[in-house]
């Protein structure tokens, strides 16, 4: 080992976590003089536990950090001794990463700490924990960071509140989070986010199971959200409040209900495309972008399945929130996608997850405004008649595969097509792609599909 050169050492060293590095630098001392001079080795810094030994190490490289390198500091602890409390204070200045999961006792310490100015921090994560009923959520003082953070572009704050004025020291992030994970229905005050990060492109929001009082009506100003690209949204209360969230993009939902189905649908005029998506084996998980255009923009609201009960409309829950693919007919029999508003809008239809597709096709009633279906990961063509789908305004039938998984015949096409696509446009529009359909076998009458693309797709192989 002592025949390899010192930068070829260092590459392989810098891979390595510091706990890691912490056993090793005893080999020698040319390696122990080696981990020491790693910038990684003082960057990240963490402090797991109160124990005494691993608070005297935290304190020990807090000490030994450059004062102009920066350093990431990480504090999941739920005990905080003073001496952790004044290294955070005097090493703020040159912090560059900093993370803080405490429980809400320990906040009024911390936030003395933070006064001090933080003219290298990029990111910060402050999330408080063990809430109790009627304990009060802290609010951040307007002095945070002695409203010096130039270089701060991420923010992540949870169960933390702050003023309407919003914070200077926040004023040039671009992506945040604020979650309340409050777990029992309590009422809490909530400014406009906006506010806060007035230049934000990517906002995260949760709310759990706490009821949201808006405490700033500025939070419908439509104008106010006009920087977002991206917005996430999770929890019950987000359907409720009526956002003017119609020039965003991007918007997901963690929850398929109604009241949030219905916002989606109001941001999008017009015809929609319905994206089905699944994946995972033998389970499988379950999303839906809803697709269209307000105007000159394109917006996409997605929806996953943080609870699959919410994917139903019907009282009855679904325990847990993944499901076998062959019981996704039985296990959703009263799907927002059978009954919900989005039937009448329907244009285009397009369902990911290879072999899945038959269940999901089985989802919905009739699809009157339905004129074009696209099934991609295509492996082979489901049997009839398990699948029916009635679309009797269907024209194009869009099928995505590849070269070495997907070869149907004409027949199987043509046999799908008139068993389980009903339909009064006869011959559809068929376009294969990445696969040429095989008529090789075909012995029977005209088929009920034309092919529009088999020489563009073997070109493509």
């Amino acid at each position: 080992m002592d025949r390899i050169p010192d930068d070829v050492l260092r590459v392989i060293l810098d891979k390595l976590w510091l706990g890691e590095l912490v056993r090793i630098m005893r080999v020698s001392s040319r390696w122990h003089a080696l981990i020491m001079d790693l910038p990684v080795y003082w960057r990240d810094i963490s402090l797991g536990s109160p124990a005494p030994s691993d608070v005297n190490f935290f304190l020990h490289r807090m000490r030994m950090s450059s004062s102009q390198r920066p350093i990431r500091v990480s504090l999941p602890i739920f005990k905080l001794l003073p001496s952790v409390v004044t290294a955070i204070a005097e090493h703020l200045h040159h912090i560059q990463h900093l993370d803080i999961n405490v429980p809400i006792r320990l906040v009024e310490g911390l936030l003395i700490a933070l006064a001090n100015p933080a003219p290298m921090l990029e990111k910060f994560s402050f999330i408080l924990c063990h809430l109790y009923q009627r304990e009060a959520l802290p609010t951040l003082p307007a002095t945070l960071f002695a409203r010096n953070a130039p270089l701060l572009r991420t923010v992540s704050l949870e169960n933390i509140l702050f003023a309407k004025a919003g914070l200077a020291c926040f004023a040039h992030v671009t992506k945040a989070h604020m979650a309340c994970s409050i777990p029992i229905p309590l009422p809490v005050a909530m400014s406009n986010p906006m506010a806060m990060f007035p230049i934000a492109r990517h906002v995260s929001l949760l709310a759990a199971d706490a009821r949201l009082v808006t405490i700033d009506e500025s939070i419908y100003d439509s104008e106010s959200w006009r920087n977002v690209e991206s917005l996430e949204l999770s929890g019950r209360a987000w359907g409720q409040l009526r956002l003017p969230l119609e020039a965003i993009p991007r918007i997901t939902f963690s929850r398929w209900d109604p009241s949030c189905v219905e916002m989606a649908l109001g941001h999008i005029r017009g015809c929609l495309e319905l994206h089905l998506e699944t994946s995972g084996s033998p389970y499988t998980t379950f999303t839906a972008h809803i697709v269209g255009s307000n105007g000159s923009r394109t917006l996409d609201r997605s929806f996953g399945n943080e609870a699959a009960s919410d994917w139903l409309k019907a009282p009855d829950p679904v325990s847990g929130d993944r499901w076998h693919p062959d019981l996704l007919t039985h296990r959703l029999p009263h799907s927002l996608l059978k009954h919900g508003p989005l039937i009448d809008r329907t244009v285009t239809l397009r369902l990911s997850g290879g072999a899945f597709f038959g269940p999901l096709l089985q989802l919905f009633d009739p699809l009157p405004a339905l004129e074009r279906l696209i099934i991609e990961d295509v492996v082979c063509l489901p049997q009839p008649p398990s699948t029916v789908l009635r679309c009797p305004n269907l024209r194009d039938l869009v099928l995505v595969g590849s070269p070495e998984l997907c070869r149907p015949t004409q027949e199987e096409v043509d046999e799908f097509i008139r068993v389980c696509l009903i339909t009064g446009r006869l011959p559809l529009r068929v376009e294969p792609r990445n696969f040429t359909i095989d008529p090789s076998d075909w012995r029977g009458a005209d088929p009920s599909f034309i092919v529009i693309a088999n020489e563009a797709a073997g070109a493509e192989q």
